[in-house]
């Protein structure tokens, strides 16, 4: 019998880079914290990346998510295109449209300059 308890997190579902990313910013370090969400949206594959998203989204973290998304969408057309996908696969449409949006404002940008 459950009663009033709230099933647990089964570990592995959310990102595990959160809690240090979330030490990093409550101690103001903010260029390591930086440096985690650019590392995990060029290295990690493609269908973590919305797992990364969506657990800087629910610990109140939406600019986190969104420089994740901005940094990934620098990441070569196949990575972007894998990526957008997995986004839909996961139901994040939003995300999927802010990945190819800034995609485009990065492929805008690269070739004019």
């Amino acid at each position: 019998m459950r009663g009033d308890r709230h099933p647990h997190t089964v570990l592995g579902e959310g990102w595990t880079g959160l809690e240090t990313l979330i030490d990093r910013l409550l101690r103001h370090q903010t260029q390591d914290a930086f440096f985690m969400i650019w590392q995990s949206a060029m290295t990690l594959p493609a269908p973590e990346i919305p797992n990364v998203v969506a657990s800087c989204r629910s610990a109140g973290l939406s600019d986190a998510a969104d420089a994740v998304i901005t940094n990934a969408a620098r990441r070569d057309l196949e990575a972007v295109l894998l990526i957008a996908a997995c986004f839909h696969e996961a139901h994040q449409y939003e995300d999927a449209t802010l990945l190819l949006s800034s995609a485009t404002v990065a492929a805008s940008a690269a070739r004019g300059s």
